[in-house]
C-alpha cells in the first residue's frame, strides 16, 4: 500500500487469551469504538466496527485501510450496516484494504452492502499479505 492508510489497526494475542488492539491510527473519515468480544469460537476473537464519520462514501474518495493480525490473533472486522454512497463527477470511490496476517492468525471480514443513489459506484479491493508480525 503506497499511500498512508486512513485506518491502520494491528492486533496481537494478550496474556488473557483475548486478541488486543496494539496499533490504532485513524484519520478522516474513519471513527471506531473500542474492540469487544462476542464469540467463543475462536476464543478471544476481537470484533471491531470502523465507521465513516461523514456517514457516506463520496465519489472520488480514495480510502486506504490496513489490518494486521500477529501470530495467534483473531479479529472480526465488520460494519454498522449498509454504507451510503453518493455519486460525483470524478469517477467511482475506491476502498483498498491490506490484510497482513502472521502464522496462526484469524481475520474475518464481512462484505458491506453499499446503499446509494443511481450511478454511485464503489470499487473495493483486498490485498492479503502473509507477514511475520
Amino acid at each position: 500500500m503506497s499511500a498512508a492508510p486512513h485506518l491502520d489497526l494491528a492486533f496481537a494475542p494478550g496474556a488473557d487469551g483475548r486478541s488486543r488492539l496494539t496499533r490504532r491510527y485513524l484519520r478522516y473519515p474513519w471513527a471506531m469504538t473500542r474492540p469487544f468480544w462476542l464469540d467463543s469460537a475462536p476464543a478471544g476473537m476481537a470484533t471491531v466496527i470502523p465507521q465513516s464519520a461523514s456517514s457516506v462514501i463520496l465519489a472520488e474518495d480514495r480510502l486506504r485501510q490496513r489490518l494486521a493480525a500477529a501470530a495467534g490473533a483473531a479479529v472480526h472486522l465488520t460494519s454498522q450496516g449498509a454504507q451510503a454512497v453518493h455519486p460525483g463527477g470524478g469517477g467511482p470511490a475506491e476502498l483498498a484494504w491490506e490484510l497482513a496476517a502472521g502464522p496462526g492468525h484469524g481475520v474475518d471480514t464481512v462484505a458491506v452492502a453499499a446503499e446509494g443513489v443511481e450511478d454511485a459506484l464503489v470499487l473495493e479491493g483486498f490485498q492479503i499479505v502473509n507477514a511475520r508480525l
